[in-house]
């Protein structure tokens, strides 16, 4: 009976030691896990540990992993963000959030690689006496006047072209899978558009707005987006000379 006593209790022993090990070392492996995750930026277990209230030093390491895990998460999820808006800022010009000039070498670049797919037109738009505005009204009306004219250049192009503020008062549009026929509808609307809508710069004073347009569409001697840029920018001129708001092709 004593023989058989002492084993049951040494089999008891046996078992309860056996679990708990298995719970501390099931315990340690989810932390190694964890740890492991949060060093591959993977942050989704982080909940799925639960925390035990007594206070040895295996649940003060859970604790502090887990602690540790949801500050790394917050400090990349804050710099993600600060990378997204600092690319924003240098894709985008700060005025009107249209893409500058130093996007469209990316984007022109890829444009050339699929003109394969579609003709591709460009529209080179530049304000009408943009500088008289400026001197009679203040730059202030100036900026406003561009602002206009960006949102109503954005207003009405279609979602697959691409928009540019090129330089001070002028504005590209590139059209994709565009016929230099469409083109100059396109360009005529938008001019069309801009001269009927009045910039209000008083409460009863408005200024009718104008613009003169240039269009090119790519060839085989074009080898780079500029090329193309360079012949609308040629027949914007051609437009100033035949006495600005028109567009020429």
């Amino acid at each position: 009976s004593v023989i058989s006593i002492i084993t049951l209790e040494a089999i008891i022993v046996i078992i309860f030691s056996y679990f708990l090990v298995k719970g501390v070392v099931t315990r340690i492996n989810n932390i190694i896990k964890l740890q492991n995750d949060i060093s591959n930026n993977n942050f989704s277990n982080i909940e799925s540990i639960k925390i035990k209230n007594d206070k040895n030093e295996l649940s003060i390491l859970e604790k502090n992993t887990i602690e540790m895990g949801k500050r790394i998460e917050k400090y990349i999820k804050s710099l993600k963000r600060d990378a997204k808006k600092l690319q924003f800022q240098a894709e985008h010009d700060p005025l009107t959030l249209l893409y500058n000039r130093r996007t469209l070498k990316s984007l022109g670049d890829q444009l050339i690689q699929d003109i394969e797919f579609g003709s591709l037109c460009a529209i080179m738009i530049d304000i009408d006496h943009f500088k008289d505005i400026n001197d009679t009204y203040g730059h202030t009306i100036g900026d406003k006047t561009i602002k206009q004219i960006s949102s109503l250049l954005i207003k009405h192009t279609r979602k697959k072209d691409f928009v540019f503020r090129y330089g001070g008062e002028e504005f590209l549009i590139i059209l994709r899978e565009t016929t230099l026929k469409d083109a100059k509808i396109i360009a005529e609307n938008l001019r069309t558009i801009i001269e009927k809508t009045p910039l209000k710069i008083e409460e009863s004073k408005d200024i009718c707005i104008t613009v003169s347009c240039g269009i090119s569409t790519y060839s085989k001697n074009h080898k780079t987006i500029f090329d193309i840029i360079e012949d609308a920018d040629k027949n914007l001129y051609k437009a100033k000379e035949k006495g600005r708001n028109t567009v020429c092709c």
